[in-house]
């Protein structure tokens, strides 16, 4: 399954040599051994640029195949360096503690030369996790995540947090959560795909899901994705009382081995309603599936439980 997920990395979107003509239609393939199939592009990649045209004296022309190729190569690699050079010293110089004093036109001008290196993307996973507290606080206090309400990495969903006075039942950090030892008896769940191998895994399986499935049946997507977290959280429940055992057990086992309790949600092979809904709503916004996540007595009558609402075309 594995290769799968790798063809996935196949081609490239800047191939220096790629031609003007249409790119090949995918398709997907159908596998007797697993219901899921990828399309992928097969095309052969290229690392370096194409020779850019000039004149040339006659004996500059003459000049072997092999040469030419070596030269533009080494320019190429060239660049490359001075690039990763000059990215690391405006990084560099951006973390450093010593500004040059309160000067706009200086600040303006570092911003747009970090923003042309690439540094515009270490501002948008600050952006994301600046998001998931606010977004976990809402889920908190209102019990809900809406349609358009995307999980992000770093949002956790706390459960079974003691009542205490001093805390007026407000939320606590997850630095907070992090300093507690791993014996307390609530539990947090994460998610945060830097440390979750197992959700990018996950997230690679429901790409490959919504490839299969034509973009028209939705509700095959659904219940595709809802076989998927079904399948990784320990099957159909047929015996609310034995899963609630299993899930006992395996929090007490990842608790002790990770020495926290903040469990990442991909590493939950056993889980609740709670877990596996979450799970549910962060594969349906990676795939596109409008998703509402509800949880408590007020939606579902039972306080540990939560469901999904999927949103149809027509609403």
């Amino acid at each position: 399954m594995k290769h799968i997920f790798k063809k996935l990395h196949l081609g490239s979107n800047h191939d220096p040599n790629r031609t003007n003509e249409n790119p090949q239609s995918t398709t997907a393939a159908t596998s007797s051994s697993s219901p899921l199939s990828c399309a992928t592009d097969n095309r052969p990649f290229s690392g370096m640029p194409p020779a850019s045209p000039s004149s040339t004296s006659p004996s500059n022309a003459a000049a072997p195949a092999g040469q030419t190729t070596n030269n533009s190569q080494s320019d190429y690699f060239l660049s490359e360096e001075e690039f990763q050079v000059q990215l690391a010293l405006a990084i560099s110089a951006s973390n450093s503690e010593i500004r040059d004093g309160d000067d706009p036109e200086k600040d303006q001008i570092r911003a747009a030369t970090l923003l042309s290196l690439g540094r515009h993307q270490f501002s948008s996973v600050r952006d994301k996790n600046d998001a998931a507290e606010p977004l976990s606080r809402r889920y908190w206090d209102y019990n809900v995540l809406d349609y358009e309400e995307k999980v992000v990495d770093g949002f956790y969903d706390v459960y079974g947090l003691p009542t205490d006075p001093a805390t007026q039942g407000k939320m606590p950090s997850l630095a907070d959560i992090e300093s507690n030892p791993g014996g307390s008896n609530f539990e947090v769940v994460i998610v945060n795909r830097t440390i979750d191998p197992a959700l990018e895994e996950l997230d690679q399986i429901a790409q490959c899901i919504a490839l299969d499935c034509p973009p028209a049946e939705v509700g095959c997507l659904v219940l595709r994705i809802a076989e998927l977290v079904t399948g990784h959280m320990g099957g159909p429940v047929r015996d609310a009382n034995v899963i609630l055992a299993q899930w006992m057990e395996k929090k007490t086992e990842l608790k002790r081995s990770l020495h926290t309790n903040v469990l990442p949600i991909g590493s939950l092979n056993v889980g609740l309603s709670r877990h596996r809904a979450l799970l549910f709503k962060v594969l349906a916004d990676n795939v596109g599936i409008p998703c509402r996540l509800v949880k408590g007595s007020h939606y579902t009558g039972v306080e540990d439980d939560a469901v999904n609402i999927i949103k149809q075309e027509n609403e």
